[in-house]
């Protein structure tokens, strides 16, 4: 193995940290390479979750430029829910499931906002199209639509969609909580506990 001032057959000396530069400009150049390549694959994530963080402002100009990125709308509608604003929710949800009717977490948001706004019939209808026809059975989406048919004094039906999204995922609290909350109510407290 050559050492630095070696020298070679020809009287000259060895630069024995050529080979190691090589290596090391390869690997700094697939380095960049990579870091390229998610930055273009993870800008919008690691985008909205920064701006999820300041003030709406940030996430609204985002959506205005990228006006077809269900993410950036569904951070903005979330934003706008967890600071009391779901008549904005409703709004920016509802321009972009024109376009994109298909899509169950628009809906299921769509429907969230409409009940936080307190439109339960739309709420309800919206939510029912992302379950029974878009096919949206995750606990989130279980748990609005129960609290939708709740709120249009559907008891039994409510009851069982929160059985369902427990199903789904066992631990989800919203919907323990509905259970303990309804088992109590109706003085059955030794359900209420195992809730």
């Amino acid at each position: 193995r050559a050492r630095p001032g070696d020298v070679d057959g020809a009287g000259g000396r060895r630069d024995a940290g050529a080979p190691r530069s090589r290596r090391l400009t390869v690997l700094l150049t697939v380095g960049l390479a990579l870091l390229v390549v998610a930055g273009v694959v993870w800008r919008e994530p690691v985008e909205l979750a920064l701006l999820r963080r300041g003030p709406a402002a940030g996430l609204e100009r985002y959506v205005e430029r990228n006006s077809q990125s269900t993410d950036a709308v569904l951070a903005l509608a979330e934003v706008y829910l967890d600071t009391g604003r779901p008549a904005d929710a409703v709004r920016v949800l509802s321009r972009v499931t024109e376009t994109h009717p298909e899509n169950p977490a628009l809906r299921s948001q769509l429907g969230r906002a409409y009940l936080k706004a307190g439109q339960v019939p739309q709420a309800y209808a919206t939510l029912q199209v992302a379950v029974n026809s878009l096919g949206a059975k995750d606990a989130e989406t279980l748990f609005w639509l129960a609290q939708a048919e709740e709120s249009a004094g559907k008891k039994e039906q409510a009851f069982d969609r929160y059985l369902q999204a427990l199903v789904r995922e066992p631990k989800h609290v919203p919907s323990l909580l509905r259970m303990a909350r309804a088992a109590a109510a109706a003085n059955q407290y030794t359900e209420a506990e195992e809730y």
